[in-house]
């Protein structure tokens, strides 16, 4: 017997932001959001900002709110893969990487879950949209390997990706209320499946706030050849110390950095505002230059400028963006 149990979901997005000027890559960020007009009341009806619903029944059942670390939905820039045409004509995708202003772009739902009746355990319900995803427009969703250009795909897993429920004949849609600072969404997916194991998925998110990724845009000059990076920004945040770096580039703070300027050389030196500056193998015997860090919501932006020599002059000037403040 398939038990069905819809749960809201009020969602405390950490660090979200309602802004996203100046993303670096030639765009504003996603933008103000763009509304779909009267889908979104359908969508919004009994949520506030931030909140969803979902309802998973059948071999998988929807069993209470997501009770683990960060937050439960997450809305952010994410790869859009490739995937080889099939011979019954689908996939043959093309692969469609990620930057914070154009996107692509993908919804994480998190929620407990039961199997078959067993244990409750953390799953997530997630949607990739497609490039230029736009507001008012409904798309299929399929199983990833199945996918079309253009269209969504889905999946259903459990939050540590021991295990998936879905099946290659996944297939649903979802239609989009609006898309830039915030998603405004609903979908349905089934996995396809017509026995015991069959899975039906229904949700919807209204407002759920955008969550940058960390990005890099510098000019990088390395005996003489200079090229133009545009890269997505690594961090690493232990007791001792804070590390950001992209390709070529990286900065080495130690723990807890403020807002302020400081100081680029081969090691850091903490005690005296020192940050190490490093990457690409290079061995750097001296450097000038400087970063500065500024925040804003819980973020972030490094701009920097330095000249290093060594075995292999190099120099750089940029920034990074959106790194998340630990």
């Amino acid at each position: 017997m398939t038990i069905r149990f819809m749960f809201y979901f009020r969602a405390f997005l950490v660090g979200s932001v309602l802004m996203l000027a100046g993303c670096g890559n030639g765009g504003d960020g996603p933008g103000a959001s763009r509304s779909g007009g009267a889908d979104v009341d359908r969508m919004a009806a009994g949520l506030g900002p931030g909140e969803y619903e979902i309802d998973i029944a059948g071999f998988v059942v929807s069993t209470g709110p997501y009770t683990g670390d960060g937050p439960a939905a997450r809305f952010e820039p994410r790869t859009y893969t490739a995937s080889r045409e099939r011979a019954d004509g689908f996939g043959g995708r093309e692969r469609v990487d990620t930057w914070n202003a154009t996107g692509p772009y993908r919804i994480w739902l998190h929620s407990a879950v039961s199997r078959d009746g067993g244990e409750e355990e953390m799953a997530t319900t997630w949607v990739q949209l497609p490039p230029d995803a736009r507001a008012g427009q409904t798309y299929t969703i399929r199983h990833s390997r199945m996918a079309r250009q253009g269209e969504a795909y889905a999946g259903l897993q459990r939050r540590d990706m021991v295990w998936s429920e879905t099946a290659r004949t996944l297939e649903g849609e979802i239609t989009i209320g609006e898309i830039g600072d915030h998603l405004t969404a609903s979908f349905h997916f089934h996995n396809g499946r017509d026995d015991d194991q069959r899975i039906e998925i229904q949700g919807r998110v209204y407002r759920a706030p955008y969550l940058p990724r960390g990005e890099a845009f510098f000019t990088y000059t390395r005996d003489g050849e200079t090229e133009e990076v545009s890269d997505r920004v690594m961090r690493q945040a232990q007791d001792h110390r804070f590390e950001v770096w992209a390709d070529l580039v990286g900065f080495s703070f130690g723990p807890d950095p403020q807002p302020g300027t400081y100081q680029l050389a081969p090691s850091r030196d903490w005690d005296n505002r020192i940050v190490r500056v490093f990457g690409d193998g290079v061995r750097m015997d001296s450097v000038d230059g400087t970063v500065e860090l500024t925040e804003q919501n819980g973020y972030f932006t490094m701009n920097f400028q330095f000249t290093a020599d060594g075995p292999t002059p190099v120099s750089a000037e940029g920034r990074f963006e959106w790194v998340r403040v630990p």
